[in-house]
């Protein structure tokens, strides 16, 4: 997609996730790819970041001795249901270009496939279900192994929303995650399908839901992973957002964010005024403004788009 002007190198695709039809909505997610050096400044450098983190999961995703690491839980997931959205993955593509995928079973006994397919250049992943496509056999015998996610039990998954149906995070404090995302932005909680309070030799997760839209975001801590030195708390010191929020700054590790949009920005700056939270503000154009906000303990930034603003509050 074109976007307007701007100082830092910038790509944008639309993706189509739901085709409309005459019992469906048309759904769809843009996604915006930003390079901009100038926001690395501090301990966190994003370039040397990057290149680290994919080292790490094209060694998860290939032939190696690593099966899995945390930033792998850094994901959009994907739920195929045929016509409605059959056209936003290319399996039989994927695997004639020899994409670094990954795929596992779900729990003993289970017939879903997890598909895992990296972002390059970025620190994330995608996560597809249901759109193998008559390719289950080749996908398991080129990329198969055995599910890393420990401890899962499927009780509540997959989501019942089709298309774009949940935004995963690596997090150091799920717990205070889900918190923001219920006091904030108005999620509910939602019984996860990983052990809680976390377990030794256990994946561990919590997950919100949006429900009016049926979209989930889920906060996963993989101890279990933390491997060759890497710590999950360490990074999250590291990309922290929240001194630059309060700074009136911009940081790199903040480009790494939920956007969602909402009709009014008002009540979620007054509730995080009322607990003292730092946010920013910012006007994109004469018609769009944009909520910065960092979940606590996580690095994990949202931003909310909207229209209307009617509080009277700093704008960059």
């Amino acid at each position: 997609m074109p976007l307007p002007a701007c100082g830092a190198p910038r790509a944008a695709v639309r993706l189509i996730t739901v085709n409309g039809n005459a019992n469906t909505e048309q759904d769809f997610q843009m996604l915006v790819f930003v390079n901009d050096p100038s926001a690395s400044a501090g301990a966190w450098n994003a370039t040397q970041a990057v290149a680290d983190a994919a080292a790490l999961i094209l060694q998860s995703f290939g032939p190696g001795s690593l099966p899995f690491v945390p930033w792998i839980d850094n994901h959009d997931g994907y739920t195929f249901t045929g016509r409605s959205n059959s056209d936003l993955w290319n399996m039989e593509r994927a695997l004639a270009d020899r994409m670094p995928l990954m795929a596992y079973h779900g729990p003993q006994g289970s017939f879903i496939v997890n598909l895992r397919a990296y972002v390059p250049g970025t620190l994330s992943t995608v996560s597809i279900r249901g759109a193998e496509a008559g390719l289950t056999q080749q996908l398991m015998q080129e990329h198969g192994r055995e599910n890393p996610e420990q401890c899962r039990v499927f009780n509540n998954d997959p989501s019942s929303r089709w298309g774009w149906s949940k935004s995963t995070h690596m997090a150091a404090r799920p717990a205070v995650a889900v918190k923001f995302m219920v006091d904030i932005l108005g999620a509910v909680p939602f019984e996860g399908d990983f052990p809680w309070p976390p377990q030794e030799n256990c994946t561990a997760a919590q997950w919100a839901l949006f429900p009016d839209i049926r979209f989930e975001v889920h906060f996963v801590l993989s101890q279990t992973w933390e491997v060759n030195g890497f710590s999950i708390q360490e990074q999250a010191k590291l990309m922290d957002g929240t001194p630059a929020l309060k700074s009136g700054a911009f940081t790199a590790s903040m480009y790494n964010s939920l956007v969602l949009s909402v009709d009014s920005l008002d009540q979620y700056v007054l509730r995080l005024q009322a607990q003292s939270m730092p946010f920013q503000l910012m006007r994109f154009n004469p018609e769009q403004y944009a909520l910065f906000m960092v979940i606590p303990e996580n690095a994990i930034t949202v931003q909310l788009r909207s229209q209307h603003l009617s509080v009277d509050v700093p704008i960059s």
